[in-house]
């Protein structure tokens, strides 16, 4: 099992097992608090990966595209190629010292079921195999070497834990459901890199 060096915090967002100082982070093996250098753009609804010992921001709720990396080790903050399509609430994870980015919502809170990788050495973007349906909102992890991705959202509404689809809000989880549960395949979704399902 990996042990983590250190637990980062952007904005909000936790990152455990990689070094995220945008504000700062919390070094465990000596138990204090430190301050790095601040990311060079302000954002919000970001995506966040360590992938190959880098941290990865990606996304926005302003529309932003621009790649923020950062380098724990050398305290600095630098630009890869910006992701193809401008997206906010979407997961990430790095496998493979790739950056992965799953669903999220496009042009306003339109979900996409779109899949991109970066490959840092090259500094390019691709597009890879699509989600079995679009998600915003996620949450992604990888697990036996493949990206798993679970959503929250389903076409702009807040899906609750007992799997309703309120306008305005999440019931009690004692109200009767009426458009019953949706299926397990929209709300779990499965990717392995290595075969591109």
């Amino acid at each position: 099992m990996r042990r983590c060096k250190f637990i980062a915090l952007l904005g909000g967002v936790l990152l455990a097992c990689g070094a995220l100082l945008a504000t700062a982070s919390f070094a465990q093996s000596i138990g204090r608090w430190i301050i790095g250098t601040p990311m060079p753009s302000s954002r919000t609804e970001v995506a966040v990966a360590e992938a190959g010992g880098k941290i990865y921001v990606v996304g926005g709720f302003g529309g932003e595209r621009e790649l923020e990396m950062y380098d724990p080790g050398a305290d600095r903050w630098s630009r890869g190629a910006s992701i193809p399509r401008a997206l906010h609430h979407a997961a990430a994870v790095g496998l493979q010292d790739k950056l992965y980015v799953v669903g999220g919502f496009v042009e306003g809170w339109t979900p996409t079921d779109e899949v991109h990788e970066y490959d840092p050495a090259s500094d390019r973007w691709r597009r890879l195999a699509a989600l079995p349906t679009p998600r915003g909102a996620l949450a992604a992890a990888v697990l036996g070497g493949k990206i798993h991705a679970c959503r929250q959202l389903v076409d702009g509404a807040r899906l609750c834990p007992d799997g309703a689809r309120p306008l305005g809000g999440c019931r009690d989880r004692r109200t009767p459901l009426r458009r019953g549960r949706p299926h397990r395949r929209q709300l779990f979704a499965q990717f392995d890199v290595e075969r591109g399902i």
